[in-house]
Order: structure tokens, then sequence, then C-alpha cells
């Protein structure tokens, strides 16, 4: 099982714990920014940390056997996943400012999931070429996300809203 050290430091949460406020008398602009970090991604948050932990604790289990993984992988982990996609497919952006973070945010949500069906097929091959596309798509997933975080920083600071991030420790 040498694909669970490779991947250990390479899961990480990156949706959870976004919260936003902005002061008293929030503009068409802010209202749009809040409810999309509060409400929206939030949601696929839940289901993407979900599935992130569920990952890892079958990473970390020293206990589960390879038959074993397979199963949670494609039962619970995957699947958790796939909601993620799907509420963050559903989100309707309604200003203009929350395009490009909303295109981010959905390119990482299926980058992540691309990845764990992957390493699924990594776990079932142990294909050296499979490993490589997993840690390249990890590698994506990770890029994707931090550009998202980053654009939606700058735009919690253009209009004045406060963005707050809180990454799951990976133990």
């Amino acid at each position: 099982m040498n694909y669970k050290i490779g991947l250990v430091s390479v899961i990480v949460v990156f949706l959870v714990g976004c919260s936003a406020s902005f002061s008293v008398g929030g503009s068409k602009q802010q209202d749009a920014i809040i409810k999309f970090i509060n409400e929206d991604v939030e949601e696929a948050s839940q289901h993407q940390e979900t599935s992130a932990l569920l990952f890892n604790e079958l990473l970390m289990d020293p206990e589960v056997t390879e038959e074993e993984m397979v199963e949670r992988i494609k039962n619970e982990v995957i699947p958790e996943a796939e909601k993620a996609v799907e509420v963050v497919e559903k989100i309707d952006v309604s200003i203009e400012e929350l395009e490009e973070p909303y295109e981010l945010l959905k390119d990482g949500i299926h980058l992540y999931t691309n990845a764990l069906n992957e390493f699924l097929e990594w776990v079932e091959t142990n294909d050296p070429a499979v490993e490589t596309q997993v840690d390249q798509t990890f590698d994506e997933y990770q890029t994707a996300l931090e550009k998202y975080h980053h654009v939606m920083e700058e735009l919690a600071d253009e209009f004045e809203v406060e963005y707050e991030r809180h990454e799951l420790p990976i133990e």
C-alpha cells in the first residue's frame, strides 16, 4: 500500500469553513458575495469535507485492506465528492464579479473528483502512469482552489467583506 504514504500529505480540504460578513448596510455586490460564500460554497464544502475526511481516514488506517479501500472509495468517498459537484453546478452566479471565482471553484471540485477516480484506478491497477496522473490532478486541484481563495480574498477586500478561511488539519 505504498500509495497511502504518497498521498497523505497531498489531500487538503480547501473549502472547509469559509465564512463572510460585512458591516451594516450591505450593497447588492456584498449581499451576493456573502450568499455565495456562506450558503452556496458552504453546502459544497460540507460534502467535499466529508469526502476528504473519509478518504484521509482510509489512507491513515493501517488495518484497511485494499479491497475494503476500493469499496469504500466507490461507495462513500466518490459519491460524497459528486454531491459537492452537483451543488457547485447548481450555483447561480448573480453578479459578474463572482464569475471567475465560480469557475475556479467548479474546476477545483471537478479536479478533486477526477483525482479520486484516478486514485481508485491506481489502487486497482498499480500502474505508474496512473500514479503520475493522480499526483498531477491533485496538484491541479490544489492550484485551482488556491487561485479561488486568492480571487475571493481580493474580491472581499474590494467590496469590504470580511472573508475568513478555515482549513481542516490533516492528521
